[in-house]
């Protein structure tokens, strides 16, 4: 079978597109493999949920229920809503959970 130049040139591309792929799609893999794995099991080489691991939920509960995160879209919320009132004319406010008054 003889290759044409056009037929390796098509293939040089897939090939990079598929290097490229790879390129990008394993470190979000490994994040999302990490985010799951519990502390002692970080950096040992335990890849597969189940079976060489036990997933867990708590780091993103950790992370997600942090009380400056809450405030944090709370504040954006408020100036979403602020801004939107503004564009209305109505003065509008939000009251988050823990503001003094």
């Amino acid at each position: 079978m003889v290759m044409t130049i056009a037929r390796r040139r098509i293939l040089a591309r897939v090939a990079l597109a598929g290097v490229a792929t790879l390129w990008v799609a394993l470190p979000l893999v490994w994040v999302l493999d990490s985010s799951i794995k519990p502390r002692r099991d970080q950096y040992r080489p335990a890849v597969i949920p189940w079976h060489d691991f036990e997933p867990t939920a708590a780091h993103w509960k950790e992370h997600l229920g942090h009380p400056q995160l809450a405030r944090a879209l709370g504040t954006e919320q408020q100036l979403l809503a602020e801004e939107n009132a503004r564009h209305q004319g109505a003065p509008m406010t939000i009251e988050l959970p823990g503001d003094q008054p």
